[in-house]
C-alpha cells in the first residue's frame, strides 16, 4: 500500500470514485456458469446428448433472475424486455413477433453483442487434437459451436450468432496450442538491406530458417481462421438457425 501511494499519478491519490465500474460483459458469462452448474451429471447428460443443455427456457430463466437491467443494452436488452413482456425466451431474439395481438421485436439481433459471451464455451469445450493433423475439424468443434448456438439464440439471429461462434472456436482452438512445442517453417522473402552511410543498396536471396518460437506466429493464426471459417460453412448447411451467407459476411 505505501508504494503504491507514493508513486506517481494515476495511482496515488485514487478514491473509491476511481474504482471500476461493474462489467456488463461478464455477467453473462457468469449467469452462464449458474446455469450450467445447476445441472445434475444425470441432467447435464441428457440435455448435451438432446442438444437442449442451454435451451431458452433454461438459460432465460437465468437472465431474468441474476442479470442486473441496468447493465444490460441492446440485443441482450431488447430480448430480456421482450421476455418481461410474456414473449416466449425462442422468440426474444426475432426481428419481429407478434405475442397476444401485439407486435414485438428486436432490432439488434444481428448485431456483434453476442462475441462478449462465446470465449466462455471455448474455454469449457476445447478442440484437443487440432494441431494434430485433424481429419475432421468440425467434429473437434461441434460441441462448443453447439452450446455457443444455445446460447447466442436466446438474443441474436443471422449473423449475430455467426459472431459468437467463431470466437467460440477460436478459443476453442487457442486453448489447445502448446507454445513450448511449437515450431514454423518461416521463408524469408528477396529483401533490401539499406544502411545509414551512403552506399549502394544491398539485397539478399530468400532462404528458410527453421524457428524455436515459444508462442504462435501470425502464419498459424491466419490459417486456423480459414479452417474456422471452413467449418462454420459446414456447419451453417446442417442447422437452419444461420445460413452460409452469414459465415461468408
Amino acid at each position: 500500500r505505501r508504494v503504491i501511494t507514493n508513486m506517481h499519478p494515476p495511482l496515488s491519490g485514487w478514491s473509491k470514485h476511481h474504482r471500476q465500474s461493474i462489467n456488463d460483459d461478464e455477467q453473462y458469462e457468469l449467469i452462464s456458469l449458474l446455469a450450467l452448474e445447476a445441472l445434475s451429471g444425470e441432467e447435464f447428460a441428457n440435455r448435451f446428448k438432446a442438444g437442449t443443455i442451454l435451451e431458452p427456457d433454461y438459460l432465460g430463466s437465468y437472465w431474468l433472475k441474476f442479470l442486473l437491467p441496468q447493465y444490460v443494452f441492446t440485443a441482450e436488452k431488447a430480448a430480456y424486455d421482450n421476455a418481461k413482456d410474456g414473449v416466449p425466451w425462442e422468440h426474444a431474439g426475432d426481428y419481429v413477433y407478434e405475442h397476444d395481438g401485439k407486435v414485438f421485436g428486436n432490432e439488434y439481433a444481428d448485431w456483434i453483442g453476442a462475441q462478449m459471451k462465446g470465449e466462455l464455451y471455448g474455454m469449457l469445450l476445447p478442440a484437443w487434437g487440432w494441431y494434430k493433423k485433424s481429419k475432421n475439424d468440425l467434429e473437434l468443434l461441434k460441441p462448443c459451436l453447439d452450446l455457443s448456438l444455445q446460447d447466442a439464440l436466446i438474443a441474436h439471429r443471422d449473423v449475430g450468432i455467426v459472431g459468437e461462434l467463431f470466437i467460440s472456436a477460436m478459443i476453442s482452438v487457442a486453448i489447445t496450442h502448446n507454445p513450448l512445442e511449437y515450431k514454423e517453417e518461416i521463408n524469408f522473402p528477396k529483401s533490401e538491406v539499406r544502411r545509414w552511410d551512403k552506399v549502394e543498396n544491398e539485397s539478399f536471396d530468400g532462404f528458410t530458417q527453421q524457428i524455436d518460437q515459444t508462442g504462435i506466429c501470425s502464419e498459424t493464426i491466419i490459417n486456423d481462421i480459414k479452417r474456422i471459417k471452413a467449418v462454420l460453412l459446414e456447419y451453417a448447411s446442417l442447422i437452419d438457425s444461420i445460413s452460409t451467407k452469414d459465415v461468408e459476411l
